[in-house]
């Protein structure tokens, strides 16, 4: 947590039994199933911030899923290159997607490969049920996302920012910030940036493994 420019990171290593005490104020704080571990993590983020008297936070939260930030965006594009039978682009940018996971000559064809159509194919149910119960979308809950026009890797990136994964990360970002009294800004969803992002091709989003 960098509280302001010029001041040293604040680093945050809490024992076991301030995250037990944390994890029973957090869950009610959150007030449905917490799905991931990271709630706790933001928790101690806000608390920091609480700490040094911060009213008013900037957050990052959007931009690895609209910006292909995590690696799962590879199988996208690679699945995509599949698809529309690019193979030599496929090959290429698998060779690049392997050397970033550490995966062995030997294994990346068919750990790399497999991967791709697999969740080229599968419309990502795993990520999408867990995110979607655990926020509480009980009345319009569709177990098959919508499909459009555009890559792969861009229905992906649309599904991660309105559908899946962001809806429950600004849930808890709200709800833990509000218990600490902290109002936290999210300047990365700014409408024009994201119809910016989508305007771009695939290769401005990821090259070379980047």
């Amino acid at each position: 947590l960098r509280i302001y420019p010029n001041m040293a990171p604040v680093y945050c290593s809490p024992s076991d039994d301030e995250i037990g005490a944390a994890y029973e104020h957090a869950k009610k704080s959150h007030d449905t199933p917490m799905p991931r571990s990271s709630v706790i993590s933001y928790y101690f983020l806000m608390k920091a911030a609480a700490q040094h008297g911060i009213k008013v936070m900037l957050d990052g939260q959007g931009a690895d899923e609209y910006l292909a930030g995590y690696l799962t965006s590879f199988e996208r594009l690679i699945g995509g290159y599949l698809r529309n039978l690019k193979i030599l682009k496929a090959l290429k940018t698998l060779r690049y997607y392997a050397a970033r996971r550490n995966i062995g000559r030997r294994d990346m064809a068919r750990r790399g490969l497999a991967s791709a159509v697999k969740r080229e194919q599968n419309l990502y149910v795993d990520e999408f049920l867990s995110d979607r119960l655990a926020v509480g979308f009980d009345n319009d809950l569709e177990f098959e996302l919508k499909r459009f026009r555009g890559s792969r890797l861009k229905q992906h990136l649309y599904h991660l920012l309105f559908t899946t994964f962001t809806p429950s990360l600004l849930h808890y970002e709200d709800r833990i910030s509000m218990a600490f009294s902290i109002e936290n800004r999210v300047p990365f969803l700014n409408h024009r940036l994201i119809e910016f992002v989508h305007s771009l091709a695939d290769e401005d989003l990821l090259s070379l493994g980047q």
